[in-house]
Parts: C-alpha cells; sequence; structure tokens
C-alpha cells in the first residue's frame, strides 16, 4: 500500500511539474514581446528560419519564410535567400554573389539597407548583387553555399569575414533541437545564461585565432573557393570586417595580417574594412546597446568601400 502511495505521489508531482511548465510556456508566447532582446531574437530567427540539414553541410534558410526581428523585417525567397524576390537560372544582368554570415545577411537592418543592396545601387543597373548570408555562418559553410548557389552563375564572389569565423558550429541532436526550436522555456533561459559573462570579448575571439585546427578549416575552406573561383574564371575578394566595439587601439592586426597572407596565397583580392572606419565612432554604428551588428550606417560604409576597392570591367 505504501508504495502505491510513493508512485502514486510521484506520478501526481511529474504531472504537476508538466503542468507548470505548460503554463509558463503559454506565459512567454503570450508575454514575448515585453522581454524580447538581442538573444531571444536571434534564437527566434535561428528557429523559425533556419533548418539543420545533420549531413557534411550546414545549416540553411527555411525557405519562404518572413519575419520582423529586432526592428527589421526578414524576407527569404524560395532560394534561401533573403531578397523578396526569386533569381532565375538565366542572366539580364552580372551577378555579384555576398557569401557571409549575420553581418552579410543585414541582421537588424531593412533589406533596402543592406549593404548588398546599397553596393547594388552603386554598382548601377547593369548588376545585381545577390545576399546569400545567413546567420552563424562560417567560412566553411560558405563553401558549401557557394557551391549551392552555383547555378546563379556569378561575374564576382565577396565573401564576407568576421573574427568569429574561426569558431567551429556544433549542432544539438535532433532531440535537443526538437526543445529548442520549438520552446519559449529554452529562449528565455538561453537568454539569462547568455547574460553571464563569460570573459573577455578580445580574449575570446584570440583564444578561437589560435587554435591550430580553427586556422586550418578557414585555410583549407578558403583555397576550396579560391579553386572554385579559378575553376571558373569568377574574380574573388575576400572583405574582413572589424570587430565593431572599438576601431583605435585595434587589437586583432595579428589577424588581419594573417587573412591578408591567407589571401596573397590564394590569389585573392583582400579588403580590410577596418580602414572603412577611419575616425568613425563604433558607438554611431550599433544596432543598439547590447548588439554590436553594425546598422544601416555602417552597412553604407561598407558597401562605399568595397564598391571603392573592387576591380570590375
Amino acid at each position: 500500500m505504501h508504495k502505491k502511495k510513493k508512485i502514486y505521489g510521484l506520478i501526481v508531482s511529474v504531472a504537476a511539474f508538466i503542468l507548470c511548465l505548460l503554463f509558463f510556456e503559454i506565459v512567454l508566447r503570450l508575454t514575448y514581446p515585453l522581454y524580447a532582446n538581442y538573444n531571444t531574437e536571434m534564437w527566434k530567427y535561428a528557429s523559425k528560419m533556419k533548418q539543420i540539414s545533420y549531413g557534411d553541410s550546414c545549416h540553411s534558410h527555411l525557405p519562404e519564410t518572413s519575419m520582423n526581428l529586432y526592428g527589421a523585417k526578414i524576407t527569404i525567397n524560395s532560394q534561401g535567400l533573403r531578397s523578396e524576390y526569386n533569381y532565375s537560372i538565366e542572366k539580364t544582368k552580372k551577378r555579384v554573389i555576398l557569401l557571409g554570415d549575420s553581418i552579410t545577411l543585414g541582421w537588424g537592418v531593412q533589406n533596402n539597407e543592406t549593404f548588398s543592396k546599397v553596393l547594388e545601387n552603386y554598382l548601377g543597373e547593369n548588376y545585381e548583387v545577390i545576399n546569400a548570408g545567413v546567420g552563424n555562418y562560417n567560412t566553411y559553410c560558405e563553401y558549401f553555399s557557394l557551391k549551392k548557389y552555383s547555378y546563379l552563375n556569378p561575374d564576382l564572389i565577396i565573401v564576407g569575414f568576421y573574427l568569429n569565423d574561426f569558431e567551429q558550429i556544433k549542432y544539438p541532436s535532433k532531440i535537443s533541437y526538437f526543445f529548442i526550436k520549438n520552446s519559449y522555456i529554452y529562449s528565455f533561459f538561453f537568454d539569462k545564461l547568455s547574460s553571464i559573462p563569460r570573459g573577455h570579448y578580445v580574449d575570446f575571439y584570440k583564444k578561437n585565432f589560435e587554435n591550430s585546427n580553427n586556422q586550418k578549416i578557414v585555410e583549407d575552406s578558403l583555397h576550396k573557393i579560391s579553386v572554385y573561383a579559378k575553376e571558373k574564371n569568377i574574380p574573388l575578394v575576400l572583405a574582413n570586417f572589424p570587430e565593431f566595439h572599438k576601431f583605435e587601439e585595434y587589437e586583432f592586426y595579428e589577424i588581419n595580417n594573417y587573412l591578408e597572407f591567407l589571401s596573397k596565397e590564394n590569389d585573392i583580392q583582400y579588403i580590410d574594412l577596418l580602414e572603412a572606419f577611419e575616425n568613425v565612432d563604433p558607438k554611431s554604428l550599433r544596432i543598439s546597446n547590447e548588439d554590436y551588428h553594425p546598422n544601416a550606417k555602417g552597412h553604407k560604409i561598407i558597401a562605399k568601400f568595397i564598391y571603392e576597392k573592387i576591380h570590375l570591367e
């Protein structure tokens, strides 16, 4: 009898716990606008607009999705690209394809404010610029992205590089991913955990850079992209975005020099975008006080500098 009571008590406790979780989940869904911030909006983007292949390639955008995230509308077309329309296989204009992460995607800015669109305006009516940026991408993923969109037959390839490209992506198990993707409770506690200091950003980026395995993956990926471009006779550019905390007394010249060396080794035109922000207050470029992604002003500076540096016939 005592054993049955213990089992019954356990069942009641588990049921009560599940009901509490369900109630908390409902409350969080209803009140999301009240606590939404950079971390939770990034979670929403990752869980609602991305998919994981669990193969040798990387995650990608869910086709035909659209959401308002962190003050900007992000629309993904049927090809998985940030665009309000699809690109035909047959070209009527010369094409530039941009590969990169959330900076290239244009996190936090409207589509017409992204440096891809601003660059397209600079280039004029004979060009179209394809934005293949995906949040949390690195150079390894960008090689697969280039192969995926090879059918668009670009005339110029620009690879956007940021310091966290040295960090390798770790995907959750399929079971974990289900809960991550569908649970607002996860997003709530992910935000709280993310707010716990984990060391200085300079140390974080330098540690990733100094990891020899990370360097090898970047080197191999850039080499593969370079080989592809040479085989197709397509000019290739590496655009290195700076770290946007501060530009004076910059902490990452060693990484810039390393990327310039890799570019020369692979016959890639190297563009150091740190130069574009000389005498610019980094605080004027932020999406918000908690988000250092470049805003519309930053994207305009990036587009203008790239336009002035690339060599087009």
